[in-house]
């Protein structure tokens, strides 16, 4: 518990900062281009949800299985070259992109980095520092954000933003990088050996899930992009900017709970660790009903009145917030049992839905719609995660039973 609140406390202030940020960039930037800066936005969460979400998670899960003690700087290496292999591939679709491919890709890398950064931290249970990595990129950020409003004011665009986002994030990686030795870099024989280990096991199965996973949670935005106008795209970027702050105590969970689950040594120490993440449940989700009644009036005096339906959607996700925290935790259980190819199916499923339901509301309800779509499709995901991880946990019986399915 004490380490929950030493990472949300963290988080808080640096959500708060970038929350800031947020107001200032749907204050400052011009309709259009925040509607692109949103869909950047999403297409590189897509690409750094995959990519870093899934090696910084095989370095923790498999850090023993996979030697990764004395191959920390080619494992990072190996995750470079996945960067500039995943570019390449994308690159035939930059003319999509409004002219902000490259822009976008550098900050793919800078944020895989920096992610990498947090995650050699959190393997070793120093949420103080892993903490303050992402404390420091935050007042990078917002620094360069209020620079750009100094300069340019409401002329801001799109690649100016994405720039200084980039920025922050190379800025905060020499936090760890003098425990690499940087000549191994690009060790192509311990990154094909790698490669191996992990493609040829069940690891594959978590890199197609954070892949498919990156795309459903952008999936509204998308699909906003396709069947909506760039108005609705907009308003759906807004609200999401204030969910994502909602969120932030649902980050923080996880970050603990992962290598909490992760080093459990009975099945009654991973019943203590749930409890008291259904404890801080009771906070939390006051809290955000709070929050979901008052932005009638806190969002029309920030965005100017620009985006009037941010309101609704934003209480629809706010009910899919409270969902989430409840449930997605168990998710970690799920991983340490490396059910990773239940993990990949049911995401894969969920993304269907999740294109059939935007589908069929965002011409009835707009941008509401795609909220509506995202918290069905999000509850079931999470039911699903849930109703595993208690089957699981069933299987266990005591402490060896535990390590045995470690």
């Amino acid at each position: 518990m004490k380490a929950v609140f030493q990472v949300f406390s963290f988080d808080v202030v640096s959500k708060v900062v970038l929350g800031l940020m947020a107001m200032a960039l749907i204050r400052y930037m011009p309709g259009a281009e925040y509607a692109e800066y949103t869909f950047a936005v999403s297409v590189v969460s897509v690409a750094t949800g995959t990519l870093s979400s899934a090696f910084n998670r095989v370095y923790i899960v498999g850090y023993g299985r996979l030697g990764l003690g004395n191959e920390v700087t080619p494992f990072f290496g190996f995750q470079l070259l996945a960067i500039g292999a995943v570019a390449a591939a994308a690159y035939p679709f930059a003319g999509r992109t409004g002219g902000l491919f490259w822009f976008m890709a550098l900050v793919v890398l800078s944020q895989c980095s920096s992610e990498f950064a947090k995650t050699i931290f959190q393997r070793e249970l120093k949420f103080i520092r892993f903490s303050m990595v992402e404390f420091a990129r935050s007042l990078l950020f917002a620094g360069g954000i209020v620079a750009l409003v100094i300069w340019v004011g409401h002329r801001m665009e799109a690649w100016q933003a994405l720039v200084v986002q980039a920025l922050a994030g190379f800025l905060v990686f020499p936090a760890v990088a003098g425990r690499m030795d940087l000549r191994r870099l690009f060790d192509v024989q311990t990154a094909v050996r790698l490669s191996r280990q992990i493609f040829a096991g069940d690891y594959r199965y978590l890199f197609g899930y954070f892949f498919v996973l990156a795309f459903f949670s952008q999936i509204d935005v998308f699909m906003l992009k396709t069947l909506g106008t760039g108005h609705m795209v907009a308003t759906y970027g807004t609200a999401f900017r204030y969910y994502n702050m909602v969120l932030l105590a649902l980050a923080a969970v996880h970050t603990v709970l992962l290598p909490m689950v992760q080093n459990a040594g009975s099945a009654e120490e991973l019943d203590g660790v749930y409890r008291k993440s259904w404890r801080l449940l009771g906070v939390f989700a006051p809290c955000v009903l709070l929050g979901a009644w008052a932005a009638q009036w806190i969002m029309p005096a920030i965005d100017m009145g620009k985006y009037p339906g941010a309101v609704t959607v934003f209480r629809v996700l706010s009910v899919s917030a409270i969902a989430s925290f409840a449930f997605s935790p168990y998710v970690n259980l799920v991983m340490r049992f490396e059910a990773f190819r239940f993990l990949l199916l049911l995401v894969c499923a969920a993304a269907v839905a999740s294109v059939a339901l935007n589908a069929l509301l965002i011409p009835r309800f707009h941008e509401t719609g795609a909220a509506l779509a995202t918290l069905g499709s999000f509850l079931f995901v999470n039911g699903a995660i849930y109703i595993k991880a208690r089957g699981l946990r069933a299987r266990l019986s005591g402490a060896a039973g535990v390590g045995a399915g470690a």
